[in-house]
């Protein structure tokens, strides 16, 4: 870079052409975008035409119209370098899986040139981690984006990209927040802000992700004053760029932790005119939108149409449980593909459904599982979980050491519990019971009628009612509340 400025002044552009072939990812790094576009408006046509893999440089200044990504030279660092460009670029285009993908394609040549014990790319492998682990992230895959990142910030004297530790840090302490590990996360934004800045355009970016970081952690923790202050000062995601939509999905929990739905909901609204996600989106950030709507949804809003996620579960079964409708809240969870990033979900889920396990059939072993839930809320410093918590169950657990910190969380934050319809609004009677009975033995109504021998909408009515005093909407939740009403049921 320091031969770049006086080769362009001297109009040398011999010397212009052999720097900006050798050295134009440092270049690229080294300079804001507009800035190069300045200086590259100087370089003539016709000894523009002689770059090869420099033609990179050209083409995102937009000056001129050749494809950046394919490269005329057999240096393998050209196509290394190029194809981290175009994982970048297809990541902002909201693909991080078909980044991925070329990842793959150049994994051979990466371990050849990097397997060594020392790496001596001076920060050229480091910054392919980075490159990698953050398609990774946004597709999801947290456990290889963890990886990636720890040996990027192990880089062995980064000369030619400097800034390529402090940047891994920082997303390493972003992906430990985004996997609920709080106290890793803030270890790696201490190590990110003690490194030393550089002069890269890149720093900014950084402390994006350093501040997203303390944003998801302020959040988790309920540290609602300092979170509320971080938000008033960026209340745009967008501020994100390619960390849109964990910002918007941030925010819009902690609007909703205040009971602030209508403007949670606002601000998902405004996400979304803009085109968000773009159309071929893939991974993570496919539905990104769709999560962080609902976050945004009251409780006890059913009307969800969303993809089969864990988010998409939490959410409808946390409208059955304020309902009262607890059967349909304990039925088994559908197969749901592997989500690294739906710890906070998944903690709710689980939350959820001891409670209808506790309130459906009152146990020892339901109240112990209810201990050891909110234990494990601690353990993992994600109380923000707690909006999925009842009043019925912090009474229940007032006289417990995990209640006593229950209720201190709830008067600390002025927090809002969750209000519950009882199991049965009533007691069955025996008829009714005796329809369900017949019913689990899977007898259909007419069958039921004929053994009976009562008519076929006395049958119906003796459903009706049981199902309405269940909180059932059909046969399965009917006949899994009866189930758990005679204890047979384990949560």
């Amino acid at each position: 870079m320091a031969a770049l400025v006086p080769a362009l002044a001297a109009s040398n552009w011999t010397s212009v052409v052999e720097i900006i072939d050798r050295d134009w990812a440092e270049i690229w790094y080294a300079v804001d975008p507009s800035d190069l576009r300045v200086m590259l408006t100087q370089l003539p046509d016709e000894e523009a035409a002689q770059l090869t893999h420099g033609r990179f440089l050209l083409s995102v200044a937009g000056l001129r119209g050749d494809d950046p990504y394919v490269s005329t030279s057999a240096d393998p660092d050209a196509s290394v370098e190029t194809a981290a460009q175009r994982m970048a670029e297809l990541r902002l285009n909201g693909q991080p899986l078909a980044s991925l993908r070329i990842a793959e394609r150049m994994n051979g040549e990466i371990v050849q040139r990097r397997g060594r014990l020392v790496d001596t790319t001076q920060g050229k492998a480091a910054l392919w981690s980075i490159q990698v682990a953050i398609s990774a992230l946004l597709a999801g895959d947290l456990r290889s984006a963890k990886g990636l990142l720890l040996a990027a910030t192990e880089s062995h004297r980064p000369r030619r990209f400097p800034f390529v530790r402090r940047e891994a840090a920082a997303k390493l302490a972003l992906t430990h927040a985004l996997a609920g590990k709080s106290t890793a996360a803030r270890d790696w934004a201490d190590r990110a802000r003690a490194l030393p800045r550089t002069a890269s355009w890149v720093e900014p970016m950084i402390d994006d992700s350093l501040w997203l970081v303390d944003y998801v952690l302020a959040v988790d923790s309920l540290d609602l004053h300092r979170a509320e202050e971080m938000r008033l000062a960026r209340p745009s995601p967008l501020d994100h760029l390619e960390f849109w939509g964990i910002a918007l999905i941030t925010h819009v929990r902690h609007l909703a932790l205040t009971a602030r739905h209508a403007q949670a909901e606002s601000l998902h609204e405004s996400i979304a005119a803009l085109g968000l996600p773009l159309p071929r989106s893939d991974g993570w950030l496919a539905h990104m939108l769709s999560d962080s709507r609902l976050h945004a949804l009251p409780h006890g809003d059913l009307a969800i149409r969303a993809p089969q996620t864990t988010e998409a579960v939490l959410a409808q079964r946390f409208g059955a449980f304020v309902k009262g409708q607890l059967p349909a809240v304990v039925a088994p969870v559908p197969s749901l593909p592997d989500e690294a990033l739906a710890v906070r979900a998944e903690l709710g889920l689980r939350i959820l459904r001891v409670q209808a396990f506790h309130t459906i059939n009152p146990t020892d072993a339901t109240r112990s599982a209810l201990l050891g839930t909110l234990a494990e809320v601690w353990e993992r410093d994600l109380p923000s979980t707690v909006r999925y918590v009842s009043s019925a169950t912090a009474a229940a657990l007032a006289d417990t050491a995990e209640g006593s910190r229950l209720a201190d969380l709830i008067r600390l934050h002025d927090l809002r519990l969750l209000e519950i319809a009882p199991v049965t609004s009533e007691p069955l009677t025996p008829a009714e019971s005796t329809v369900l009975e017949y019913l689990a033995a899977g007898h259909s109504r007419q069958q039921i009628a004929t053994q009976l021998t009562v008519s076929l909408s006395t049958v119906k009515s003796h459903l009706r009612t049981s199902y309405r005093k269940l909180g059932a909407t059909n046969r399965a939740e009917a006949l899994a509340a009866l189930e758990l009403l005679v204890g047979t049921a384990d949560p």
